[in-house]
């Protein structure tokens, strides 16, 4: 889907939820927010989002997909589980009608879900949000994912991500690694980071 399908879909779910006199809020994460909120990418397989009024969503996104030749689970919550509990304050506001308002998730939230997935196909996506914000080390990429999810959520994988990312900018003076420390976050990522060492990061 690209962007211009991707808001397409979204007028044509805000008509039919006027007609149905219905409303419903939507917060778009993953590849979707990347090209809604970032132009960070041009297609993206499919919308991940959580969403009130779910069961009219549903029925009127099957027959968007019908109309727009679109995979009957263009939208869909999925991804639920790996959305932060805590509010997103700044959500940024992509359609804001009547009947339905879109938001995509802010680069700090977006940000903290793809470190913690810390998929290869996510390093881009990584990239582009800690240039975004003007990110300079893995200590503070930390700080951002540790402020949104439990630490014992917060796998090995995410340093390795982090670490090839800041190796990769050593001639710019940045941070390459994790530095050492006392605090027991530290010790235990270490740890585990030493047990799954020749197992990869795309776990």
């Amino acid at each position: 889907m690209t962007k211009e399908t991707i808001i397409k879909a979204f007028r044509r779910l805000s008509e039919l939820l006027d007609k149905e006199d219905k409303q419903a809020e939507i917060y778009v994460v993953g590849g979707g927010a990347m090209i809604l909120a970032y132009n960070a990418r041009t297609i993206t397989k499919d919308i991940d989002a959580i969403y009130s009024n779910k069961e009219i969503i549903y029925k009127i996104s099957k027959e968007i997909a019908k109309e727009m030749n679109l995979d009957e689970h263009w939208i869909n919550d999925a991804a639920k589980s790996f959305i932060p509990a805590k509010k997103d304050e700044n959500s940024i506001i992509i359609i804001d009608e009547k009947n339905l308002k879109v938001m995509a998730a802010s680069e700090e939230y977006m940000l903290a879900m793809k470190l913690l997935a810390s998929r290869i196909e996510d390093k881009p996506d990584i990239e582009f949000l800690l240039n975004k914000l003007n990110i300079k080390s893995a200590t503070e990429a930390l700080y951002i994912i540790r402020n949104l999810y439990p630490d014992k959520l917060i796998q090995p994988k995410t340093q390795y991500v982090l670490e090839e990312i800041f190796s990769q900018k050593i001639e710019h003076n940045q941070e390459t690694n994790i530095p050492d420390r006392d605090d027991a976050f530290t010790k235990n990522l270490k740890s585990r980071r030493e047990q799954s060492k020749g197992k990869g990061w795309d776990r």
